[in-house]
């Protein structure tokens, strides 16, 4: 019987090995991506305009009275979440890398970034943007409750 269970026992811890095994193999391996000094001034110019012009579309978007907020901010996360996806790392190689010349590329970015950022977060568009958003969630969130007291 000692045998019996102790086959038992092994062929379900090497079944749940196995399982870990595959489980280990298929998962992706996220990394952080190589660069390359003189690569760095034309993949910055190449990411900011890209932010911008996914933002102008976002923009552009009509927003309606009865406008549910969730998708229209996850949306503005995924812009912001794929632009933080290139400015994580170049922040990074900024302070850590040792070669000189990538380090000064880097920073030159993060001013550039920091500069973009500053310009979003201070845009009278995107602030009356904001703000109409805020506005149709506050309506959906009071409409249910006006209903209730008229009744």
């Amino acid at each position: 019987m000692k045998k019996q269970h102790f086959k038992f026992t092994t062929l379900c811890m090497l079944g749940l090995g196995m399982s870990q095994m595959a489980l280990a193999e298929t998962a992706p391996r996220q990394t952080l991506p190589s660069f390359q000094a003189k690569d760095i001034p034309a993949m910055c110019n190449a990411k900011i305009a890209d932010v911008k012009k996914q933002l102008k579309t976002f923009e552009n978007k009509p927003l309606k009275n009865e406008t549910a907020a969730a998708p229209v901010l996850a949306e503005w996360d995924r812009i912001f979440a794929s632009f933080e996806d290139f400015y994580g790392p170049i922040g990074l190689y900024s302070n850590v890398d040792p070669d000189e010349a990538l380090r000064k590329a880097a920073e030159d970015c993060e001013i550039k970034i920091s500069q973009f950022q500053t310009d979003v977060y201070q845009n009278p568009k995107s602030k009356q943007w904001i703000k109409r958003l805020f506005v149709a969630v506050l309506r959906q969130s009071l409409a249910p409750r006006a209903d209730k007291e008229s009744k």
